[in-house]
């Protein structure tokens, strides 16, 4: 599937520790699904949840932090969601 051909994708903290995380079993898995995201999401919880997580792993965090920085991953606190739309 080429990047960014895939349906928007809301990422939640144990799917993005086995993206970045390069020794969790299904790495490679996680990376070909979220890459392949047309836009992906990061709900601000789940970037405190990572930073809890990823303590040990700060070279996985700091990539994370660099690939929001670019834009590859929306932060949730810059959402804007319609009420409507949400219901």
């Amino acid at each position: 599937m080429p990047a960014g051909s895939a349906a928007p994708l809301i990422c939640d903290t144990g799917a993005l520790i086995d993206y970045l995380v390069e020794s969790a079993p299904d790495h490679e898995r996680f990376r070909d699904v979220i890459d392949g995201a047309r836009t992906r999401y990061v709900p601000g919880l789940v970037l405190a949840e990572l930073d809890y997580f990823l303590r040990d792993e700060r070279e996985a965090m700091r990539a994370l932090m660099r690939d929001l920085a670019r834009g590859a991953f929306i932060e949730g606190a810059r959402l804007e969601i319609d009420s409507a739309d949400a219901w």
